[in-house]
């Protein structure tokens, strides 16, 4: 992987968008990719460079998908747990509803909140 190793970091702040461009990282080269994208506003990513499945998560701001027949969906910070849970449904699979919002560097209080997520699972 070809990101920072034994210590805390931060994709937003090491990857800011830059106006009119869209930055692409690649950290993982494999069977299935991790690619970090960064999009100024009015920018995106192109479907024929990308043209496979991709497990969007919105940090920030928005993004617009577009597939094909005309399909377009708006992505908002923090919907993409709640969009994941929902199609996980649909395909039969058994979903909890808590679940923990937190930006990319946890603080305390969000490690405080997974511990005590597993024990009420485990009750």
């Amino acid at each position: 992987m070809k990101e920072k190793v034994g210590e805390v970091f931060s994709i937003a702040k090491d990857n800011p968008p830059i106006t009119g461009c869209t930055i692409s990282k690649l950290v993982y080269n494999g069977i299935n990719d991790i690619t970090y994208f960064s999009l100024a506003k009015n920018t995106d990513i192109s479907a024929k460079i990308y043209p496979y499945h991709k497990l969007l998560i919105v940090n920030d701001g928005g993004l617009n998908v577009y597939g094909t027949n005309g399909f377009c969906k708006t992505l908002n910070s923090g919907e993409s747990v709640r969009i994941l849970q929902e199609r996980l449904k649909d395909a039969g699979f058994e979903t909890i509803e808590e679940n923990i919002r937190s930006q990319w560097n946890p603080e305390e209080r969000d490690f405080i909140a997974v511990d005590n997520l597993v024990k009420n699972l485990l009750k």
